[in-house]
């Protein structure tokens, strides 16, 4: 795999910016969604979760606790399925994701971990910013 200038977008260099993208998530447009290979799971906040019109009641009741938000330990509410596309519409690909949701402020709607990038075969470019 290799990466051409028509892949670049306008990057300040040299960085250390996150890899944030936009997905479709049961059919809504989601941004600001955190790429991290550091994490094994995928979280969506509670409001997020809300704004795509479902609640509480929708969930499998599921407390796993999360350690590392804001050094404490945080519990999620329960555990939902959800479809995402990754790609744009002409070539696309769409998985159905488990997400753990959890009741916290953070400056992300969703972290996608390394499940979802492994099943989808994400290549991840850190330095051109780019899945």
């Amino acid at each position: 795999m290799t990466f051409g200038s028509k892949d670049m977008c306008p990057l300040q260099t040299p960085h250390n910016d996150p890899l944030v993208v936009q997905l479709k998530i049961a059919k809504t447009m989601v941004r600001q969604i955190l790429v991290d290979t550091g994490i094994s799971v995928d979280i969506i906040i509670l409001e997020c979760f809300k704004k795509m019109q479902y609640t509480e009641k929708d969930l499998e009741t599921v407390r796993v606790p999360l350690v590392g938000f804001g050094r404490h330990t945080t519990y999620s509410l329960g555990t939902k399925k959800l479809s995402v596309r990754v790609g744009d519409k002409d070539n696309s690909r769409t998985v159905d994701v488990n997400f753990l949701v959890v009741d916290i402020l953070m400056a992300y709607n969703v972290i996608l971990g390394r499940s979802t990038l492994g099943v989808i075969k994400a290549v991840i470019e850190p330095y051109l910013l780019l899945m």
